[in-house]
């Protein structure tokens, strides 16, 4: 009685980060829990280093359109649609099609709990816990899980991990 509870986190300090929407859906949706980065001068990118919830942020773009025929092999590889191209994405297929990506805003939240390092090997956290499939080898990963649909909210983005402004809280 009469104990004050502390928050599990501020909502002044909630950050996110911007990701192309074919990942968005596939670490909200599919199941992907490592954000791949690349090291910033050989070592570990900043956002790699975060702890605590995050938002996830569907950028505006899917890239170009051949960046996106790789992404999307990619992820149809990893989900089991061996047989997916970008010509076939429709929505019989359990990959989103990419006119019913959302862009530019808020898709979900997160709990960011460890690192994956170059070579695979998983610090902060416990391993079996992750589909390390996710991870690109040569590239620092964030460990993502309790990965959760917001109800979308359009929103510009930025690079790198950022703070959410204040009227979204």
């Amino acid at each position: 009685r009469g104990r004050h509870l502390q928050p599990l986190f501020s909502l002044d300090d909630l950050r996110a980060i911007t990701v192309r929407p074919q990942w968005g859906h596939s670490i909200i949706h599919l199941g992907k829990g490592v954000e791949n980065r690349s090291p910033v001068l050989g070592a570990c990118p900043p956002i790699c280093r975060h702890r605590g919830p995050l938002f996830i942020h569907a950028g505006s773009s899917c890239g170009t359109r051949r960046a996106f025929s790789t992404d999307v092999i990619a992820i149809g590889k990893i989900v089991g649609d061996r047989q997916l191209e970008v010509a076939d994405l429709s929505p019989h297929l359990t990959w989103t099609p990419v006119s019913h990506l959302r862009k530019g805003g808020i898709i979900g939240v997160a709990r960011a709990i460890g690192t994956v390092r170059p070579a695979g090997t998983v610090a902060a956290c416990d391993a079996e816990l992750l589909d390390l499939r996710w991870h690109i080898q040569g590239q620092w990963g964030l460990v993502l899980v309790d990965r959760t649909p917001v109800s979308f909210t359009p929103l510009g983005g930025a690079l790198g991990l950022w703070r959410v402004p204040n009227w979204y809280n």
